[in-house]
């Protein structure tokens, strides 16, 4: 499961402060779909959290899954 440019887009826009009205203006599409967009991604978001908790949890070694958090790098740094 991972974000979608826009996703990541609209998170670092919220993340600046920035309203969802904004950042509908700045990519020119209406606001909804940038309530709708982000929602989507704090959801992706919150998965891949509950994921990370799980194998903790569980006691594996973060090292077994680098591979596939990898992809994740980039938006989430901190799981590393």
């Amino acid at each position: 499961m991972t974000l979608t440019e826009r996703e990541r887009l609209i998170l670092q826009l919220a993340n600046q402060g920035l309203s969802d009205y904004r950042i509908a203006r700045k990519f020119s599409i209406d606001p909804p779909s940038v309530t709708r967009s982000r929602k989507n991604a704090q959801k992706k978001v919150c998965l891949i959290i509950n994921d990370i908790e799980w194998v903790l949890k569980n006691r594996f070694a973060l090292p077994l899954f680098k591979e596939e958090l990898t992809d994740c790098v980039g938006t989430y740094p901190f799981f590393l």
